[in-house]
């Protein structure tokens, strides 16, 4: 069985979601080997990583999510409302995932497992 975490942000204005996933990712990205995985194997184009690092290095994380695209931390987190959401659920099920691992932020948890309920 294939398992996969899935960071979801239940919303209806996605964009709102766009600036703290792409830090979160920026941080995620500066790690080493993580960025370069990410990118051969999502191919995503994250562009220069040394930059993001240098970045996140010097404390600026607000620098190095100035890096990373809107399509990317879209593609990297389940963004919008539940119908949206489901339909990205779907998306990793039919790409082999037997078992999505929802990750909100623990203050939305109830509200995302209300709004995901079969």
């Amino acid at each position: 069985d294939i398992a996969c975490m899935l960071v979801v942000r239940l919303t209806d204005d996605p964009a709102s979601m766009l600036p703290q996933l792409r830090a979160r990712l920026a941080g995620i990205m500066a790690e080493p080997h993580v960025g370069e995985l990410m990118a051969e194997w999502g191919g995503l184009d994250l562009g220069d990583l040394d930059v993001l690092r240098a970045a996140d290095a010097a404390g600026d994380r607000d620098a190095g999510a100035q890096l990373i695209s809107d399509a990317v931390a879209e593609a990297c987190a389940l963004v919008g409302d539940a119908g949206r959401i489901r339909e990205r659920i779907e998306e990793y099920r039919e790409a082999g995932v037997d078992h999505p691992l929802l990750l909100p932020r623990l203050p939305d948890f109830e509200e995302v497992a209300n709004a995901l309920a079969p």
